[in-house]
């Protein structure tokens, strides 16, 4: 016979081995359904199998692995999937493809075979007038009107603001005592290369380091669950968002209300209106933010 507190002891371990093998069964059994979801919501009218791969679990998919595994998470599902895999990332199931004739076949048929979607964290963060949140016959004539900017003549227009900028940057490094952050510095001179060639402006010190660390903040969140909730990845980058863009728009406001343009240099802004103009165009200021 056993003592009442010894029976009382496997009572208890016999209670919660139960509840974890029911835990655990019910989590088995909630990504098996998670799973056949998808596989029930498939395109009907294509005959073609899905790709081998997983849909991970419930609501969360893979993205947690992606996040602790960095690029070696592509690298092992490819290893065991092969070049063409399905997952599930940030809210959203989606294929990865690689190898250069599956890559080609993409970019070739964008808009016929394709369509561009980003995820709905990077969708709601950006806003909806971003070219990467516009399709079909909007999103063709968006990139039209910035075709300009990036044209061969555009870009070498560019090159004596860009050198400036780096001759300047490189003095500064050169003055400091210490080590260079290399990452941060070249993060740093990315930023002001892109205010003054984008935008052909001269800012104050102060004010170009608080929006640098601003636009950071953006991009460090710009691919994050879609969920809005305080501290989250999604509030943060809608945060960022609103700062930049109540910045821009007073620098768009007093660029419109020039009354002459510079002949000698066009920044890209100013060919972002006029390429705009070119194709019978007005853009509205959110769309220019």
């Amino acid at each position: 016979m056993f003592p009442l507190a010894q029976f009382g002891v496997l009572s208890a371990l016999a209670t919660a081995l139960t509840s974890l093998l029911s835990a655990l069964l019910l989590l088995l059994l909630t990504r098996q359904l998670w799973s056949l979801r998808w596989s029930l919501t498939r395109d009907k009218e294509s005959s073609l199998p899905l790709p081998r791969g997983s849909m991970g679990w419930p609501l969360v998919g893979e993205t947690f692995h992606w996040l602790f595994q960095g690029s070696n998470f592509h690298i092992s599902r490819r290893e065991r999937h092969g070049n063409v895999f399905k997952t599930h990332l940030l809210g959203k199931p989606l294929i990865r493809v690689t190898g250069a004739e599956n890559i080609r076949k993409i970019l070739l048929g964008e808009h016929s075979l394709v369509c561009t979607q980003w995820p709905q964290s990077t969708r709601i963060i950006l806003g909806p007038n971003t070219l990467v949140n516009s399709v079909g016959d909007i999103h063709k004539r968006k990139r039209k009107i910035l075709a300009k900017v990036f044209s061969r003549g555009a870009l070498e227009s560019y090159l004596p603001q860009v050198q400036d900028v780096i001759k300047t940057e490189i003095a500064k490094w050169c003055a400091e005592l210490g080590s260079i952050d290399v990452y941060s510095a070249a993060k740093s001179l990315t930023f002001r290369i892109a205010v003054r060639v984008l935008l052909g402006l001269q800012m104050e010190e102060e004010r170009i380091v608080y929006l640098a660390k601003i636009f950071e903040q953006l991009m460090n969140n710009l691919f994050s669950l879609p969920i809005d909730t305080p501290f989250s990845g999604l509030r943060k980058g809608i945060k960022a968002r609103e700062i930049l863009h109540a910045n821009m728009e007073k620098i768009i406001e007093e660029k419109m209300e020039r009354s002459q343009v510079d002949e000698d240099y066009q920044d890209a802004f100013d060919l972002m209106l006029s390429g705009a103009k070119e194709q019978g165009q007005e853009l509205s200021i959110q769309e220019l933010k």
